[in-house]
């Protein structure tokens, strides 16, 4: 799904531990696997965190994952430091970071239950003013955009004429675009 979001005002600092963030939420059912690591480095280009620096990230994430014992504990970790990485942040970052984080849940097509379960503790613990209604609005829009998406796949598929097609799809883009944008309000406005 990957969708982007104004982050340029944000410090390479608080970057890094997004993307540190991202990766480990995405390493919850287990690892990192090839779809993972495509959207990893998508997101680490889009926030110019290449080369060493995002090498260094996964080193320091891989770090932290061979710390684990079991699923449970793994979880346990996980979130644990995430809030950490995201807790002195001020509030837009940590939108911003819930966002990156609902993204990633979301990008795999299947939101679990522990994805679930710490996007909805890190809103109420990381003292996100109307933590309830901003993450259900980026829940509800992380889905909407998956069907737009789900629908331009199933639309090529079909034997409606090409004109009909495009202007469908642009329309499905448009949307897509606006849903965008209010997570970018959303955002900023923290």
């Amino acid at each position: 799904m990957a969708l982007k979001v104004n982050i340029s005002d944000t410090s390479i600092y608080v970057k890094e531990g997004q993307v540190k963030m991202v990766y480990l939420f995405m390493s919850l059912d287990g690892g990192i696997n090839e779809e993972n690591l495509v959207r990893f480095n998508q997101l680490t280009n889009e926030m110019e965190i290449l080369g060493d620096s995002r090498e260094k990230v996964i080193v320091e994430c891989e770090k932290i994952l061979g710390k684990t014992f079991d699923k449970e504990d793994r979880i346990g970790l996980i979130y644990q430091s995430i809030f950490n990485w995201g807790k002195s942040n001020k509030e837009t970052e940590k939108i911003q970071s819930l966002w990156l984080l609902v993204d990633s849940a979301f990008f795999g097509g299947i939101y679990t239950s522990d994805e679930k379960r710490i996007l909805r503790n890190l809103s109420r613990d990381w003292e996100i003013e109307d933590n309830v209604a901003v993450l259900l609005e980026m829940e509800d829009t992380a889905e909407t955009i998956l069907e737009l998406e789900k629908h331009r796949e199933w639309l090529k598929t079909t034997n409606y004429p090409y004109d009909y097609i495009r202007s469908y799809d642009d329309e499905l883009e448009k949307n897509k675009k606006e849903l965008v944008e209010n997570i970018s309000l959303i955002v900023c406005i923290g």
